[in-house]
């Protein structure tokens, strides 16, 4: 036991002052002859042990009363046995890190590693002395900022550690020892240390940083376990769709991080809190395995997908979101531009059949077919995607028409043909269009499309060639894309001829999104019509432009990127929830005829919604589906929960030019060496609780009667 007050230990003289007390008031019995008086003496002895015992305790509780008010005083501490530490007398400037990782908290006991982190940095912090100062710094940064700079407050510093949160952000550690060594270069004091509060896990530390610079030294305290932990996490998921189906094929990749075999590993897909496939699959000693689970694409509107593994080591890496479209019915209006009376020579024909080929329960799309003069009598909002085959000119109402509908959030296809002219074209459509035509290209011997250089999500099905070889179609007329467009901003190429020429191009119009095919949909300029190919193309191509077959993994972003997006140019504002539900400010500025914007999402993995708010919406959460939907995952670094000894990473870092680290398992051990004093309890609060139990005691026994 220490005191933090040791000369009020004088005080334990005054154990004096009872004693004296005692015997001045010590009654002597007086001594008076008196007859027949055995019965009497007999009596007094029994009465006289008994007050003698009664003042002995008396005269303990006083004495123990007087040492107890002595103690107080004092005020005596505990030693801890090194498991808090304090930060010892010399002046000294440091920075204390704490590891705030994924890892941080893995494995199953209840009191986790980041749990000992901030104990042992709030016990630090609480013990600065005169010509001390501190900083707290986290090795991975979280949407609030926990960080204190060099200060000599201690209040400061514990009120930085409270705010510690476990950060699902990967950061390599060496970044936060860099941050650490320029907070220092504003220190005070010749003695400079960083305090790396950590598990020891390996990851974090294969990017290399720059040693301290001068005298600071490195000191890595291990507050883990012993053991490196079995972990498994899923490393990403691929979706196929189905071409006309209801259904989705996810392709999980499911890796061990395991000295042994994990066998018997669950893992289902989640669409909300309903799950639809379930599976199992047995996974090697550090191994990874691909497991590919068939499930139902029902509902409405974006799914919310969740591929889940069953529990282990780390509970963040067992779920992986994704997006996905429902398979809601999706009503398409084609618009014949070239009637012919003739069935096959009529390139609705062909268009039609694509889209529904009377396979009732395969095909998704439910096509109606109008001409040019019906277009002008039709209401679109009762379409999610119209298709204009070979229709040359539009009037300026149905532009205006047509514009809004896009702009809307619709779809449109635009397909060539005879009627087309360049310039009519230009005309016609106008910015409507993805690009504007430069001329008819004509060819002597036929050229083929290039789908396997394609990754654009409508083609990306034909990149193999179990779903058809798209090549195996000739082509003879296509028109050529003006150059200037072609190099405009948001253009995406989907398919390409064999000469590099674009055949499928689309592009974002406000809320929708425009395709233009550069050669017919019917055999007028090509064979595509007559391959099986030429269905799941067009129906991949309705479900993309719906949002339908939108790149799952396109709208996936690992915890910490910043991801990009835009609203129609009559957007005032954006409302972005974070997936913890919190909403995220964010400004949104002019990009040509939309409003672009960003969002840095650090609020952890599940789905980052954003609404586009137009001047008449309110600013609270609008009551709909949200424009985008973003999935958000964590970085599977953090999965491998692999550990350093101290001996291997000291000397790994003195490799890596840090001459003055140490890393260390044992408390006393830093203590010992580097300046710091083992941790203390204070054990005043039991020293008073004694003597209030001494003077009840007392009080007890000094009772009359």
């Amino acid at each position: 036991m220490q005191f933090l007050h040791a000369a009020a230990l004088w005080g334990l003289a005054l154990v004096a002052v009872p004693i004296i007390i005692h015997l001045i008031t010590r009654r002597r019995a007086l001594r008076k002859p008196f007859a027949a008086i055995r019965f009497v003496l007999l009596s007094q002895r029994v009465v006289r042990r008994r007050l003698r015992l009664k003042r002995i305790l008396i005269l303990l509780a006083r004495i123990l009363a007087v040492v107890m008010l002595a103690l107080i005083v004092a005020h005596p501490t505990m030693p801890l046995g090194g498991r808090e530490l304090h930060m010892g007398d010399a002046p000294r400037s440091l920075v204390i890190i704490v590891d705030n990782s994924m890892s941080m908290v893995a494995g199953p006991s209840a009191k986790k590693a980041l749990d000992t982190a901030i104990s042992l940095a709030t016990s630090i912090a609480g013990s600065m002395g005169a010509g001390q100062e501190a900083a707290v710094l986290t090795t991975n940064p979280n949407a609030e900022n926990t960080s204190s700079p060099l200060t000599a407050e201690p209040d400061a510093l514990e009120r930085a550690i409270k705010k510690i949160k476990p950060s699902y952000v990967y950061r390599p550690i060496t970044e936060s020892i860099s941050e650490a060594t320029a907070v220092l270069e504003s220190a005070h004091h010749e003695l400079r240390q960083i305090l790396l509060i950590t598990d020891l896990q390996r990851a974090p530390w294969a990017q290399g940083a720059a040693a301290p610079a001068g005298n600071t030294r490195l000191i890595v305290l291990d507050a883990g376990g012993n053991a490196d932990l079995d972990n498994a996490a899923i490393a990403g998921v691929e979706l196929e769709p189905s071409a006309g189906e209801a259904r989705y094929n996810a392709l999980a990749d499911v890796a061990a991080f395991a000295k042994k075999p994990m066998p018997g590993k669950e893992l289902s897909v989640l669409v909300g809190e309903e799950t639809r496939a379930r599976g199992f699959l047995d996974l090697p000693a550090r191994g990874q395995v691909r497991k590919s689970l068939a499930f139902s694409a029902g509902g409405s509107g974006t799914l919310r997908g969740v591929m889940q593994l069953s529990p282990d080591a780390m509970e963040s890496d067992n779920r992986r979101y994704f997006t996905a479209s429902a398979s809601g019915r999706i009503s398409a209006l084609v618009v014949d531009g070239d009637p012919k009376p003739e069935r096959y020579g009529s390139e609705s024909f062909y268009l039609m059949n694509a889209l529904n080929p009377k396979l009732e329960a395969r095909s998704r799309v439910d096509p109606t077919l109008v001409t040019v003069a019906g277009l002008a009598k039709t209401t679109l909002d009762n379409y999610d995607v119209v298709i204009l085959a070979n229709v040359g000119v539009l009037d300026t109402k149905m532009f205006e028409v047509l514009k809004k509908y896009v702009s809307n959030g619709g779809a449109l296809i635009i397909s060539l043909g005879n009627n087309t002219d360049p310039k009519t074209f230009a005309e016609s459509f106008r910015d409507l269009a993805p690009a504007g035509l430069y001329i008819l290209k004509e060819l002597s011997a036929p050229t083929h499309l290039d789908a396997a250089g394609s990754d654009h999500p409508a083609a990306r099905l034909f990149a193999t060639s179990e779903e058809g070889d798209l090549t195996l179609a000739s082509f003879f007329k296509y028109y050529l894309l003006d150059p200037s467009s072609v190099k405009e901003k948001g253009l995406n190429t989907v398919l390409r001829f064999q000469d590099g020429a674009p055949a499928l191009v689309e592009k974002s119009s406000g809320r929708g999104r425009v395709a233009l095919w550069t050669s017919t949909l019917d055999r007028d300029w090509n064979d595509l019509c007559i391959y099986p190919t030429y269905l799941p193309l067009l129906q991949q191509l309705a479900l993309y432009l719906t949002g339908g077959m939108s790149d799952p993994l396109g709208s996936a972003y690992t915890v910490g990127e910043t991801a990009r997006f835009t609203c129609p140019a009559q957007t005032t504002a954006a409302n972005i929830y974070a997936p913890d539900n919190t909403r995220i400010q964010t400004d949104i500025s002019p990009d040509g005829d939309v409003l672009a914007g960003s969002v840095s999402l650090k609020n952890g993995p599940g789905f980052c919604e954003i609404f586009c708010m137009g001047k008449d919406e309110a600013s609270r959460r609008p009551n709909r589906d949200p424009d985008r939907l973003l999935a958000v995952n964590i970085d599977l670094r953090e999965s491998d929960l692999e550990r350093w000894e101290p001996k291997a990473l000291e000397q790994y870092l003195k490799q890596k030019g840090f001459q003055e680290a140490k890393a260390v398992k044992d408390m006393s051990e830093l203590a010992k060496d580097e300046g710091f004093k083992p941790g203390r309890r204070d054990a005043a609060r039991w020293v008073i609780a004694a003597l209030v139990a001494i003077l009840l005691i007392e009080g007890f026994l000094t009772r009359k009667g």
